[in-house]
C-alpha cells in the first residue's frame, strides 16, 4: 500500500500477514486490519468515485510498538532527493527556491549527506563482460 506519510511511503501488507501475524480483509468497500488477538487496528473505506484508493476512517490507534516501526520521516533535502529519483542536489534546491513544485516544503534543515549510496553505486563503470584471454575471429 502507498502511505505518503511512512519512512519509504510503502506498507507491506504480505508482510504484515505471514510475518506479524495481521489479518487483512479487502471487500468492495472497506479494508480492514486486526492484530493476531483478532482485534481492530483500523479500517479503510474504499470511496465509490475512486475504487483505486482507499481512506482512513477516524484514526489508528495507537501502539508504541507498531508505530515505531512507522514513523514518518522530516521533509529536507535527502528525502527530497530520494523522492525525485536522485536527482542532483543542485536541482532539487533549485525546485524548492523558485517552487517550481507545488506542495514541496521542508520541514527539517538537516544538512544534505554528501556521500548517497545509490548515487555513488550508479555512477560506477564496469565492464559489460569480464576480460577472457579467448577471443572471436573473422576468418571462417
Amino acid at each position: 500500500l502507498h502511505v505518503p506519510d511512512l519512512r519509504n511511503n510503502l506498507l507491506s501488507v504480505l508482510f504484515l500477514t505471514r510475518h506479524k501475524g495481521f489479518t487483512v480483509t479487502i471487500n468492495v468497500s472497506k479494508m480492514s486490519f486486526e492484530r493476531p488477538t483478532g482485534s481492530p487496528l483500523f479500517v479503510a473505506s474504499i470511496g465509490d468515485s475512486n475504487a483505486d484508493a482507499a481512506f482512513l476512517d477516524d484514526e489508528t490507534v495507537p501502539i508504541a510498538e507498531y508505530a515505531s516501526a512507522a514513523t514518518a520521516l522530516p521533509l529536507d533535502l535527502n528525502l527530497w532527493h530520494r523522492r525525485l529519483a536522485h536527482h542532483h542536489l543542485a536541482g532539487v534546491r533549485t525546485l524548492l527556491k523558485k517552487e517550481f513544485v507545488t506542495g514541496m516544503t521542508l520541514t527539517s534543515k538537516t544538512a544534505p549527506d554528501p556521500i548517497c549510496e545509490p548515487c555513488l553505486a550508479a555512477k560506477m563503470h564496469s565492464n559489460p563482460f569480464p576480460s577472457s584471454q579467448w577471443h572471436a575471429s573473422n576468418e571462417t
